[in-house]
């Protein structure tokens, strides 16, 4: 079962969402060092989803049409703030440092790009129970599995961002500062809208 979940969670944590795009999109502009503070914001938000699951409030809320339909349309809402943000910003003629400075601690916008992440309520409330069995314990259980996911995600989440610093020199210039705002922004206001859809 725990080869199954690891296998399942690399699945979850590879793929390409908000908090992928968000690591690779800081690597780029701020560095290795603005990397590794929005991935500890993404811990943070992780440890408070994984106390609420072990307390059962997790299940609980995502049961509540009313609460996921909140949640969801906060995180909806703010990927098309960021989007927007940074679609703004690629009509500004910034060099590429200075562009870097710009926009909110990259510890802030970890956390609260993974808080109001929808995905991670499914993945603390339907694909990490599957994995527990009913018959042992289930708090060490749901401790033991969820700082293992916390750790993975972690460790993928900053391989995507720490390879996109070491590639970022390569891509100083305005232009290219420009371009990546606007992929990234559209990226951002696309998934906020399907959010929003759903």
């Amino acid at each position: 079962m725990f080869a199954l979940f690891l296998g399942a969670l690399l699945l979850v944590c590879v793929s390409p969402g908000p908090n992928v795009f968000l690591c690779i999109s800081t690597g780029l502009q701020r560095g290795a060092m603005a990397v590794l503070q929005v991935v500890g914001g993404i811990v943070v938000a992780s440890m408070i989803f994984l106390a609420l699951s072990m307390a059962g409030i997790v299940g609980v809320l995502s049961r509540s049409p009313a609460v996921f339909a909140a949640v969801r349309v906060a995180g909806a809402l703010y990927l098309i703030y960021l989007g927007l943000r940074m679609l703004w910003a690629s009509r500004e003629p910034l060099a590429f440092e200075s562009r870097a400075q710009s926009g909110p601690h990259p510890l802030l916008q970890g956390f609260t790009t993974h808080i109001s992440n929808p995905k991670a309520i499914v993945f603390w409330t339907a694909l990490l129970p599957q994995f527990i069995d009913p018959q042992q314990s289930l708090a060490p259980q749901t401790l033991r599995l969820g700082v293992v996911a916390i750790a993975v995600d972690a460790a993928i989440l900053s391989g995507y961002g720490v390879v996109a610093a070491k590639l970022r020199h390569r891509f100083l210039s305005t232009a290219f500062a420009s371009w990546l705002d606007r992929i990234a922004g559209g990226f951002f206001v696309l998934a906020g809208a399907w959010l929003l859809t759903q």
